[in-house]
């Protein structure tokens, strides 16, 4: 929503579209717990400004909470853009990590950042579950980020596969694991319906990601085909994904 839409909206519709409730819930909390170093009105006001400031800038999830960080689109980019700072200095090198070494550093900015959607983000580009298999920071990089932002709707991604599937096992040419059709999938796919509040990769975009497939595919196919789609990377970084 770019700035003249926002002269249309209601003062409801923007205090929902960019969390401010949450937000501001956030910053008083952290205000009381915090209170004997704002005695005054006027240390109160910098606080509030101070924290604003960084929900603007991103880095107001920096040592934060799980839950917290998954609560909006916005703070799931800043946490994404603050990994990728974090993990550059070992990436220019051009060093491989594995699942976890990755979790390790994660968990240097959210103690509690669990290690499934780490696995879920090297799953997108690797079949083996191996926490000692290397992944290329850049791939890595852009897994996490389509696996952060659509962390949900990848979950129904995974049981729409599962829907698809036939009865019997069926391996590809490859021995990779279960396949589907591809058009199947796709058909799946259009009939989701999930809450508005949950980011989802719109069904145009998820049907041209998986176009230079084959007939048939499996879910890492489908994941992976996410990844390498440049308009699927450019809506997990749009604010339009969801607010702020």
């Amino acid at each position: 929503m770019d700035a003249m839409d926002l002269h249309d909206v209601s003062a409801s519709t923007y205090l929902q579209l960019f969390n401010i409730d949450l937000y501001f819930k956030d910053a008083v909390a952290q205000l009381l717990s915090a209170r004997h170093k704002y005695p005054s009105a006027a240390s109160a006001d910098q606080f509030f400004a101070d924290y604003f400031r960084s929900v603007q800038s991103g880095t107001h999830v920096l040592f934060r909470e799980f839950e917290f960080i998954m609560a909006t689109q916005h703070n799931r980019r800043s946490f994404v853009n603050l990994f990728g700072q974090s993990v550059a200095p070992i990436a220019h090198q051009g060093e491989r990590m594995s699942v976890a070494d990755y979790h390790n550093i994660v968990r240097l900015l959210c103690k509690d950042f669990p290690i499934a959607i780490i696995k879920a983000s090297a799953a997108m580009l690797v079949v083996e579950d191996d926490l000692e298999c290397l992944v290329a920071h850049r791939d890595f990089l852009a897994a996490f980020k389509v696996q952060m932002g659509f962390h949900e709707f990848l979950e129904r991604c995974t049981e729409l596969f599962s829907e698809c599937q036939s009865a019997t096992v069926t391996l590809d040419a490859d021995g990779r694991g279960n396949i589907v059709r591809t058009d199947a999938f796709l058909l799946r796919l259009e009939q989701l319906k999930l809450p508005p509040d949950v980011a989802t990769i719109p069904l145009e975009i998820a049907a041209s990601a998986v176009a230079g497939m084959t007939e048939s595919v499996t879910v890492n196919d489908i994941f992976l085909s996410f990844i390498r789609s440049q308009a699927v990377i450019n809506l997990a970084d749009s604010p339009q994904t969801g607010g702020y």
